[in-house]
């Protein structure tokens, strides 16, 4: 199976791991606490091996901004504190790409012009965000069976988009868990 992983599923996976992200999730959802949602995302995680997984840029940025905003939090009121949560979010980054998405084999794929434009473009013709339909044409170019995000807005799509033929589920990591 194709998965794509939208950003929400790795701080979901993270929190539980960096003490920099824990801030970043602090209550869980649909009715699972966030402990259950934790878990969740490492099993999915777990689960990931036996699949063909990617993920794009537009995760890893996404990633490294929501790094600086809990550094930031973190160190308010210090001297210098938001040049080091500037540069300890693009460490953080780094070593997102080389021990979550290296070492786990989830290609990070690139953002081409022409994908930034279908995506404008599908933003017109839908309620999607622009990052959210970015995150859509990557998954649709890739041929993806599933994307896993916590989005509830993204959930709405669920079988809704097709790819050759065929429904993409959008689903948390709840369903994904039975599913891989």
């Amino acid at each position: 199976m194709k998965v794509y992983l939208d950003t929400g599923f790795f701080i979901d996976y993270d929190s539980a791991r960096n003490p920099v992200a824990i801030s970043l999730r602090v209550a869980g959802r649909r009715n699972r606490s966030l402990r259950r949602v934790q878990t969740d995302a490492a099993t999915t995680m777990d689960k990931l091996r036996l699949h063909h997984s990617f993920t794009s840029t537009l995760a890893v940025i996404e990633y490294e901004r929501a790094m600086f905003y809990s550094l930031h939090e973190m160190t308010r009121g210090v001297s210098s504190g938001q040049q080091n949560a500037e540069a300890l979010s693009k460490f953080y980054a780094g070593l997102f790409l080389d021990i979550v998405c290296r070492q786990r084999h989830i290609r990070v794929i690139p953002l081409p012009a022409n994908l930034i434009r279908a995506a404008s473009v599908a933003t017109r013709a839908s309620s999607l965000e622009l990052r959210d339909a970015i995150h859509l044409e990557c998954a649709i170019g890739f041929d993806c069976d599933m994307i896993i995000s916590p989005d509830e807005h993204f959930h709405r799509l669920d079988r809704r988009i097709t790819i050759s033929g065929r429904p993409v589920r959008i689903v948390d990591t709840n369903v994904a868990v039975r599913m891989l």
